[in-house]
């Protein structure tokens, strides 16, 4: 019974620890950007003034991708939407080295 104890123990201070580890990036301040280019239903490029585009996705969107089924339907719905306009990026955090960020219009 004792090991069983140790064991359970074990466990929980391995899962404690990997938490800070697994914590997503902290999110930056709403800005406003505008999109220049869509790159498919869940992905565009984005310029704020004076700085060079950036890569974001929007954050808890999976659109088909441009060479499956529906991908060129989902970014020209996209580039409908957003291309071209002026749009508030809020929550956005870096994961694996992507912008994801919910975009208001």
């Amino acid at each position: 019974m004792q090991g069983i104890q140790r064991l359970a123990l074990l466990l929980v201070v391995c899962v404690l620890g990997a938490l800070p580890a697994a914590r997503p990036g902290e999110a930056a301040p709403p800005r406003e950007v505008t999109v220049v280019r869509v790159l498919s239903g869940d992905t565009f490029l984005v310029r704020s003034p004076g700085t060079s585009a950036r890569r974001v996705r929007l954050l808890g969107v999976n659109a088909p991708a441009l060479g499956a089924c529906y991908g060129r339907s989902a970014r020209s719905i996209a580039e409908r939407l957003v291309g071209g306009k002026r749009v508030l990026l809020h929550g956005t955090r870096r994961l694996s080295g992507v912008a994801h960020a919910s975009v208001i219009l």
